[in-house]
Formats: structure tokens, sequence, C-alpha cells
């Protein structure tokens, strides 16, 4: 959940500079990532504490879910929500062009990781890991 939802602003805009299309490619890096995960990308129970992990490009909650991503797609959407647009993709065109292996998945690949996704759920020790990290991370947040 992002309190205030503002999880689609680019830290340009956020501080006022001068910004152009690459304001744009981040904020479809983090609705798509927030899409793929399922919850807010950028770390904070507050507004405040959300739009200060946006301004400083904090992706935590993407990032700890990166090795669950299909490889390589969480480098394209850590570019996409790059702090320095310069670092971003050039264009919606190469973000797009980027993507498109992503596009229309096998179905033998989507069998076997719904049934990692299966086998996940009935692994009590690595549920309660992910709890525990998640417990933690609330905690910091509240001590932000």
């Amino acid at each position: 959940h992002d309190p205030g939802g503002h999880s689609a602003v680019a830290p340009e805009v956020l501080e006022g500079s001068l910004c152009d299309h690459r304001a744009d490619l981040f904020s479809l890096g983090a609705v798509l990532g927030e899409f793929i995960i399922g919850d807010s990308i950028f770390p904070g129970s507050s507004q405040l504490a959300v739009l200060l992990s946006i301004r400083e490009a904090n992706i935590t909650p993407l990032r700890r879910q990166a090795s669950e991503l299909p490889p390589g797609l969480f480098e394209i959407l850590e570019r996409s929500l790059a702090r320095d647009p310069t670092r971003r993709q050039d264009s919606a065109r190469e973000l797009s062009q980027a993507l498109l292996p992503y596009d229309d998945p096998d179905v033998d690949g989507l069998r076997a990781r719904l049934g990692e996704l299966v086998k996940w759920s009935r692994d009590p020790a690595r549920m309660v890991k992910q709890i525990e990290g998640q417990v933690r991370d609330s905690v910091a947040r509240m001590r932000a």
C-alpha cells in the first residue's frame, strides 16, 4: 500500500527540477514494478517516508524480490527507476524493446513457475522467514 498515492512520481518531479520524457519512464517502471510484486516498491509507512524513498530511488521491496523475477527483468526495472534520469532508458521504445522477451512467456515456463510457487507456499520455514523480514521492515519504517 502506498500512502499518498505518489509512487509513480519521478524524483526530479518531487524536487521541482527540470524533467523530460524520462520522468514518464520512471513512472511506468514504478507502476510496472508494483503490478509485478503486488505491493509498493517504495518503502514507507507514511506519505513523507514514501516520498523520501522515491526521492532516493529506494526500491528495497522490489530488490528483495529480484530473485523471484524472470532473469533480467529486475535489471530493466531498476534502470527505469534510476534516480539519475540519464541512467534510465533513453526512450519508451527502448524500454518496450527491453520488455519484449517477457511479453509472451512459454506455457512450460509458466507451469514450472506455478509449481515453484505452490512448493513455496507449502514451505512453512520459508514463509516464516519472509514474514519475519516484513516485520523487520515495518519496525525499521516506524523508526524512520
